[in-house]
């Protein structure tokens, strides 16, 4: 057994100095205070309960990380690293964690025959094996599978941050949760940091949060609301492009009615209710909205951006004066509209719009819309059909804004029996029908067919998002289920619908193409939530394999589909008209496979390669390479968008660390070009700095001053003509072997098999 000193405690083999022949000559030896806090804690300044796992280190998700140095084994540590000067300098915490590991598990076996009291009696407290890291090697007491699961799996209870005394909590489903390891590594780990690195503040709004949330809005009389409305044959223009541009609006209203009390408005405003002036004005804004992202259209010199400003100002006076409480006609509609007016807004997740959409669903709630229709007979059938399509649209909504935000959901499970909608046109009925037709077939693409079907999923990954929100753990069983689940349902989706190459899209609408991407980013994500927590534990544990290959297989296709995004959304792609679509909603997808492929990259630096019965295909060479360079392309287009978006310069910021820690410890190889050319250029850029893969001639872009959102992503993505694919593609695949040498690589995914991007993307 190695000679441990652990204050005279196991000091079995060493005699007790003699008396020095020179008392005036004294050695001096600092005492060491022994260490009571775990190692995550002292290096934090943190206030450590002393419990194995800590409640700090639980909180932050890092509970197989708690671990408690005592002061001997701390010396034996640094008397290794002075046997290895080149190791000990270069040597981080966690190499310093897996040598105490060590020491701790010979000392558990020469110990062995001890009982657990004596090993209690002459061991100090933090050397008793009580985490499950020791339950494998040392044999304390019997333990079944579940037992082994449930202690392996960290618990995480989402991130908390506080500043100036607020509190904010986001769960652990969240990119920033997720992004909460590289960062506690970073901090501890990294001790050059640079400050270039830092974020920048996105820049303020007049008004920071919805208007309606806070009553900064002047109130406004009926006579004055009325008057403000601009001509007629403006408004005639804007509603045609409303309706033909936006899809919510085909579904929350119908044409034909709203166009008879269209011609009543007009014919006498002020007999009109002040809630449908309200909604009219919606569709101003968001159609002069749709006019600014396709500037190639047909021009409104009548309207600039404050003249903009004054009509959502407008809608939310009607609210008021309305009062959306009591929700008279069209009042949820036109809360629908004014939320996608303030979502569009932000380039970032805005948490006010997240309450915002709570007000609307607890009004919703309070005029019925989460029961059917067909309990009631004193609703007509056309009033239950729209009831249903409207209740469809904000049970969407509430899934997309919630995970964006990190909080629960606010409509539970069997709170709502509300009928899915029927696939109808507005021509197929209208409000004098005494009963419905039959929903038409799952063949005709209608704008409320993308609702049902994107809500199918939906239903699943309700289920997922509920989950990381319980306080309960869940047995993996379960986890498989709603896998099986839903790829189920994934493959019942009508064929227009499932996904196909931009090469075989090319004679279909452009907002079915998109929406064909959009349900693969949220399929993708899904799995991406589903399989999250199990992601870890699956490099030492074979039994999870298969929950890290889908995380990183989703995460690399959710990067491909924000790559293809930009790609055909720049001026002359396929998806140039629909680039309005884009928003904070799909960052967050994107966002989220960033922040799996960096943690995954970043515990690869740490913790060395996965074992060899837990390795899988992009744990090879080819893999890993595929890997580096989805992050390349993914920084490239983080780096367009950073500019505008704070959300974009923290991916951007993720991805530029966790790259150059793989280009310091060597993982791209030997090539001086890319050691040391482009690719540190690449590396250590701003967000504000033009990239290296930018031409001069599309450089000029970066400084455009654009004052809208739309002119500044049309901006962003022009960019891309100018980037130098063929330099870009012939450093992706380097040589790994410095990291990679003496392992064996062996596939490992049994029945898993690569859906090869390459050839679905047609790249």
């Amino acid at each position: 057994m190695a000679n441990i000193s652990t204050s005279g405690v196991f000091n079995t083999h060493q005699q007790p100095p003699l008396p020095s022949e020179h008392p005036e000559v004294k050695s001096v030896r600092r005492r060491e205070r022994i260490q009571f806090s775990c190692t995550l804690c002292r290096s934090k300044k943190l206030k450590c309960d002393r419990v194995q796992p800590c409640r700090s280190c639980v909180g932050r998700g890092l509970a197989r990380s708690c671990t408690y140095v005592h002061t001997g084994l701390n010396s034996q540590v640094r008397e290794l690293g002075e046997q290895n000067p080149s190791r000990g300098n270069n040597s981080n915490i966690q190499n310093k964690v897996n040598q105490l590991e060590e020491l701790v598990v010979s000392l558990m076996g020469a110990l062995n025959g001890s009982n657990k009291s004596e090993l209690k009696q002459f061991a100090p407290a933090s050397l008793v094996p009580t985490t499950a890291i020791y339950k494998e090697q040392v044999s304390v007491r019997p333990t079944t599978a579940k037992d082994t699961e449930d202690a392996n799996l960290a618990v995480s209870f989402g991130r908390m941050t506080v500043e100036d005394a607020a509190t904010k909590y986001v769960d652990s489903a969240h990119w920033t949760a997720i992004l909460q390891g590289i960062s506690e590594l970073k901090d501890q780990l990294d001790d050059d940091a640079d400050p270039a690195n830092e974020f920048i503040e996105a820049p303020e709004y007049e008004h920071p949060c919805p208007q309606l949330l806070f009553g900064s809005t002047n109130h406004s009389t009926k006579t004055e609301i009325v008057s403000a409305m601009p001509p007629r044959d403006m408004v005639d223009r804007l509603v045609s492009k409303f309706f033909n541009l936006f899809d919510m609006g085909a579904v929350i209203l119908h044409r034909r009615t709203f166009l008879a009390e269209y011609e009543s408005f007009w014919e006498s405003p002020m007999n009109m209710h002040v809630m449908w002036i309200g909604m009219l004005y919606a569709m101003i804004y968001l159609a002069y909205f749709l006019q600014e992202a396709q500037p190639s259209t047909f021009a409104i010199p009548y309207f600039t951006n404050s003249t903009k400003d004054t009509y959502r100002e407008k809608v939310v006076q009607c609210l008021v004066l309305g009062n959306y409480t009591t929700c008279v006609p069209y009042t949820i509609q036109t809360l629908a509209l004014y939320f996608v007016i303030e979502h569009f807004r932000y380039r970032d997740t805005e948490p006010g719009c997240w309450i915002l959409q709570g007000i609307i669903l607890r009004v919703a709630i309070r005029a019925g819309y989460h029961r059917d229709a067909s309990h009631y007979p004193e609703l007509s059938s056309f009033q239950g059909e729209m009831r249903r399509r409207l209740w469809a649209k904000l049970v969407q909504l509430d899934l997309a804004v919630s995970h964006q935000n990190g909080l629960p959901r606010m409509i539970r499970p069997g709170m709502s029996d509300t009928a899915e909608p029927r696939n109808l046109t507005d021509d197929d009925f209208s409000e004098d029908v005494e009963e419905l037709p039959p929903s038409r077939p799952d063949t005709d693409v209608t704008a409320m067919l993308r609702v049902v079907v994107r809500n199918r999923l939906g239903v699943i990954y309700s289920e997922i998002v509920d989950l990381t929100a319980n306080t309960k753990h869940t047995p993996y069983k379960e986890i498989m289920r709603l896998d099986s689940l839903l790829h189920k349902t994934r493959d019942k989706l009508p064929v227009s619908f499932k996904w196909r190459p931009m090469r075989e899209s090319v004679t279909d609408d452009s907002d079915l193409v998109l929406y064909r991407i959009f349900l693969d980013v949220f399929f993708h994500a899904a799995r991406c939530t589903l399989h999250r927590s199990y992601c870890d534990i699956a490099r030492t544990d074979p039994r999870y394999k298969y929950s890290r290959h889908v995380c990183i297989e989703s995460a690399m296709r959710l990067l491909e589909n924000q790559y293809l995004c930009g790609e055909e959304m720049r001026p002359g792609g396929q998806l140039h008209g629909c680039m309005w679509m884009q928003s904070s909603l799909t960052n967050h997808d994107f966002l989220v496979g960033t922040t799996i492929l960096c943690l995954d990259m970043n515990q690869l630096l740490v913790d060395g390669p996965v074992q060899e019965a837990c390795a899988g295909q992009f744990d090879n060479q080819e893999g890993l390479g595929k890997v580096i360079s989805r992050m390349r392309k993914a920084l490239t287009v983080w780096n367009l968008l950073a500019e505008n978006s704070r959300e974009a310069r923290s991916g951007a910021h993720v991805l530029r660390v966790v790259l150059e820690k793989l280009e310091k410890r060597n993982v791209f190889g030997g090539d001086p070009k890319l050691k040391n050319g482009m690719n540190s250029a690449f590396l250590t850029q701003s967000p504000q700095q033009t990239p290296p893969f930018v031409t001069s001639q599309s450089s000029t872009y970066l400084n455009t001053g654009s004052s809208t959102h739309y002119e500044d992503f049309q901006t962003n993505q022009e960019l891309v003509d100018g980037l130098d694919w063929d330099l870009w593609d012939s450093q992706t695949y380097p040589d790994h072997s410095d990291v990679f040498g003496n392992i064996n690589f062996q596939n490992g995914l049994g029945d898993f098999e690569y859906t090869g991007l390459e050839r679905d993307f047609g790249l």
